[in-house]
């Protein structure tokens, strides 16, 4: 996407938050962004869903409920941002700078890629890590307040120091699938990493699991008068199944 074509949207985004009454949300689904700058603007409720945004420097942002489900942000600046209800869920965070950031209640990064994320000063307060990637020697300086840690189990945590106990660091280990649920193609989606080829195969590992039991659910129905069907949830809305 051109530079012309972001900063058009962006403006409308800008315009929607004051409430005038020609804005739109910006919405960016697979767009490439790499090296976009964000700084310091208010984007939140925007959706970057499975954007390439290696390199983007969203430093001092406002990202509170935008979501970026399964995007490339390696390299990413991140640095200053505060984010309650932020959806990273399946981003790849690898190497990006997430110094002095605040994630509040309701954000996530389940099942992300933050190995060699910078962390110092960061605050991560009621905010989901279950599946996610981390390496104890990225989180020094960072505080983890009622959080869920990749484990699954809930963690409260300042990494001032080098001694960590052992219990922590268990509590930091990725949870592995359970034996009778690592064949799922959902599952098997997760296990293969996160970033925007994740939600490629959410969607792929989605249909497969759902075909089957489609078509009988189909022949069913059509025995029915009038039976209104739920719609099927999307992609960004499933975790992996434990």
């Amino acid at each position: 996407m051109d530079k012309h074509t972001v900063l058009r949207i962006l403006e409308s985004h800008e315009r929607r938050r004051l409430k005038q009454h020609d804005g739109t949300r910006a919405e960016f689904m697979r767009e490439d962004l790499r090296g976009f700058d964000f700084a310091g603007r208010d984007l939140s409720g925007a959706d970057f869903t499975a954007c390439d945004l290696r390199g983007a420097d969203f430093h001092g942002c406002n990202l509170s409920f935008a979501h970026f489900d399964c995007c490339d942000l390696r390299e990413a600046s991140l640095m200053g941002i505060q984010a309650a209800g932020a959806n990273f869920h399946g981003s790849d965070l690898r190497q990006a700078d997430l110094r002095n950031a605040f994630t509040g209640i309701g954000s996530s990064f389940l099942t992300a890629d933050l190995r060699g994320a910078r962390m110092e000063g960061a605050h991560f307060r009621k905010t989901d890590f279950h599946g996610a990637w981390m390496d104890v020697a990225d989180l020094k300086g960072a505080r983890f307040e009622e959080v869920v840690a990749p484990s699954w189990e809930p963690m409260d945590a300042r990494f001032d120091s080098d001694a960590i106990s052992a219990g922590l660091v268990e509590k930091l280990q990725r949870k592995k699938p359970h034996p009778k649920n690592r064949n799922s193609p959902i599952v098997q989606a997760y296990e293969q990493g996160s970033g925007p080829a994740l939600w490629d195969r959410l969607e792929a590992a989605h249909d497969a699991e759902a075909g089957p039991a489609k078509e009988t659910k189909k022949s069913l129905d059509e025995l029915k008068v009038g039976g209104n069907q739920p719609e099927r949830p999307k992609a960004r809305d499933r975790g992996p199944e434990r």
